[in-house]
């Protein structure tokens, strides 16, 4: 079993998985919900301890919630970082937050394609500062099955990328739904947030040197055009710039007020191309995606329609599951369909909305990927 952070726990908290003491004695059940009291007190002065997910439970009920129902479990990290990100931090931050990203490292270990698949189809899981916060991290996640980073330096990564932008977190979401350009104002705030984030963490009790220099760095370009510093290549931590291009690519996954979300594969495309960007930064994550992620709705070569559900080792072959047929008509169960096979290939990545199409809920389609 694994300790689990009881800073964690507060009034209005729900139990995420099944926690259970030192000896294995369950004590609360997932889904619980915390109200203020002496329970939830002796529960913050109590060791608690959770099982780490497993395919050998009894049954589906048994299961860990990553496993039985990742889309609930992303969304559950999502609220519990967005009452993180949107509340004063206090001394007990860093712990709080470590447990959300363990709890991102368990979903991407053991349900990476619908954590992939949630960073484009869960967006009512939370406010956009917040899904944007979780998406870099998923990225980051994605990334590193390539590149392969030492824990000392994956989690100063991971806190950083969960809090880059926390002292913005209100102007974020007002912006995310902005047509105009930025007021004076607004730009200020806006170069200002990676020394105004840095300063918040800080005096939340944050001593780790790299997570606030990657924070302070994050906006950063390699030929000096970047905020607040202006440093050059040579002045970047590394790591700033991975989350620096996870940030970019985040970003143009998503749709704002004055454009719409790019395709997952012409995002990655700028992605490569950006001749400021590390390209073994942007491999990793081409490879790390494929050229169709999980989430993304694709047209075949035989006129239907389906979803991406599975990587597979060939980038350009996903596994694919059939929701429409050439003539829009819904198919149900979906149907799989190898892309390798010729005359399933991938033609073209299309928008549901523009076609009018209404694609079920991903847990429901999951249940046969």
């Amino acid at each position: 079993m694994e300790r689990f952070v009881s800073s964690r726990l507060h009034a209005g908290y729900t139990i995420p998985y099944n926690l259970y003491d030192e000896g294995g004695t369950l004590l609360l059940r997932e889904g619980f919900t915390l109200e203020a009291g002496s329970l939830l007190e002796k529960l913050q002065e109590k060791s608690l301890f959770y099982k780490l997910p497993s395919v050998q439970a009894g049954g589906n009920a048994d299961l860990h919630p990553v496993m039985r129902d990742p889309f609930g479990f992303y969304s559950n990290v999502v609220r519990e970082l967005d009452l993180l990100l949107s509340n004063r931090p206090n001394g007990e931050f860093a712990n709080q937050l470590g447990g959300i990203h363990t709890d991102l490292q368990l979903l991407w270990k053991f349900k990476p394609d619908a954590a992939l698949a949630a960073l484009l189809h869960q967006r009512d899981a939370g406010c956009y500062a917040t899904q944007h916060a979780v998406h870099c991290a998923v990225l980051v996640l994605c990334a590193n099955n390539q590149l392969a980073l030492p824990a000392a330096q994956l989690n100063p990564l991971l806190s950083a990328t969960l809090t880059m932008n926390i002292s913005m977190y209100a102007l974020q979401n007002r912006l995310f739904q902005q047509s105009g350009q930025l007021s004076s104002d607004q730009r200020r705030q806006v170069d200002e947030h990676p020394q105004r984030s840095v300063t918040l963490l800080q005096d939340a009790g944050v001593a780790d040197q790299e997570w606030l220099q990657i924070v302070a760095q994050h906006h950063e370009e390699w030929d000096g055009s970047g905020y607040p510093c202006h440093l050059d290549k040579a002045g970047i931590n590394p790591l700033a710039h991975l989350l620096h291009v996870a940030d970019v690519l985040g970003a143009k996954l998503w749709p704002r007020g004055y454009r719409e979300a790019l395709p997952p594969n012409k995002a990655l495309a700028l992605i490569f191309q950006g001749k400021q960007l590390d390209q073994q930064i942007s491999g990793a994550l081409i490879k790390g995606l494929g050229v169709y992620p999980p989430g993304t709705v694709v047209r075949l070569k035989n006129g239907d329609i389906g979803l991406v559900v599975r990587r597979t080792d060939k980038a350009n072959a996903p596994r694919v599951l059939t929701l429409f047929n050439q003539h829009r008509s819904p198919v149900w169960p979906p149907q799989p369909r190898n892309t390798a096979d010729e005359n399933y290939a991938v033609s073209e990545v299309v928008c549901p909305k523009k076609l009018n199409l209404r694609l079920p809920a991903p847990p429901r389609i999951w249940e046969y990927a």
